[in-house]
């Protein structure tokens, strides 16, 4: 029985073999930087060749069947913009949107085009109320 134990060996942990390890280093070069970087709101129709109510109503490129309700919405928030009401920064415009979108009660609306003719609706009438405050203080009594 002595013998059994003398000529008994045990296997010896083996290691697995070593995987070379290469990194993989993305190049990242300025475009992708500058695509990064959102444009301010007066700049994006320059940048990406339509008003942002394009992008936000998925309207692709046959937008321009709706171009008196975009037209609209974009001149009534650069004027806001020049007025210093809204920051000139898209996501503050796209917050400002979502917000009437509740006000009216269209968010769960799935037909873009009723969301754009309702929420160009609500802004024809803000642009109306606006101009007609500024009648009065103009003509108003003294």
């Amino acid at each position: 029985m002595a013998d059994n134990f003398n000529s008994t060996t045990f296997r010896t942990r083996q290691e697995p073999p070593k995987e070379e390890t290469t990194l993989i280093v993305k190049e990242t070069t300025s475009q992708a930087i500058v695509d990064s970087v959102e444009v301010p709101y007066l700049d994006y129709q320059i940048q990406h060749g339509h008003p942002l109510a394009v992008d936000l109503f998925n309207l692709g490129d046959n937008w321009d069947v709706f171009a008196q309700e975009v037209g609209l919405i974009d001149v009534y928030f650069k004027g806001k913009i020049h007025e210093g009401i809204y920051a000139n920064n898209v996501d503050a415009i796209k917050d400002e949107i979502k917000k009437m979108e509740k006000l009216l009660d269209i968010r769960k609306e799935t037909r873009s085009v009723v969301k754009l003719g309702v929420l160009s609706s609500h802004i024809k009438f803000l642009i109306d109320t606006d101009n007609l405050r500024h009648n009065i203080q103009k003509f108003g009594q003294r």
